[in-house]
């Protein structure tokens, strides 16, 4: 449908302020953490994300997409957001969620660089003959949210994604988390 609309991908990445994370990556207990559970930094998301999608209305732009969530080392949940509009509107959308995923102390160390991501998914295939595409890279998040197959080590983790997707559908699962949603 994208394909035939003409539209582009784009797939964000929207994580808390350190003050939702107990513990640095590295393991170290944050000085920053205000004592927020798992729950309060889905609120912090959730919250986030409907004031983005009224903008979203306010502006028209109607696109659409899919959303992933999960949990970091410390169980703060992030978000990954495969959205789907016309270039130029895309490229508005990206600007004005980075403000808002930086809005709530986007002054801190790190914030820029960790709170908000933007890849621009491109089509065709990369220098191993791999077909690149949109669908292919929800699927890599999706499977590592359900099973983990084919998809192989996790970065973050620091392990292989079938066993780090049990933890992950366990947290989904502790929390009351819905781990995708549809968008448009």
């Amino acid at each position: 449908m994208a394909d035939r609309l003409g539209y582009q991908a784009a797939f964000w990445t929207m994580t808390c302020p350190s003050k939702y994370h107990a513990f640095y990556s590295t393991g170290g207990q944050n000085k920053k953490y205000k004592g927020d559970g798992v729950l309060d930094g889905q609120e912090y998301l959730c919250t986030l994300w409907a004031g983005f999608r009224a903008w979203l209305k306010r502006n028209g732009i109607d696109g659409f997409g899919f959303r992933v969530a999960e949990p970091h080392h410390d169980g703060c949940p992030h978000w990954h957001v495969l959205y789907f509009a016309p270039k130029t509107q895309l490229q508005k959308a990206s600007t004005e969620l980075e403000k808002r995923c930086l809005r709530e102390d986007g002054g801190e160390f790190g914030a820029t660089k960790n709170r908000f991501k933007v890849e621009w998914i491109e089509r065709g295939e990369d220098e191993e003959g791999r077909t690149l595409s949109a669908a292919a890279y929800i699927a890599k998040y999706i499977s590592k949210s359900i099973d983990g197959h084919q998809v192989g080590f996790d970065k973050e983790t620091g392990q292989d994604t079938q066993i780090s997707s049990e933890r992950v559908v366990t947290w989904a699962r502790t929390w009351g988390i819905r781990q995708f949603q549809q968008i448009g």
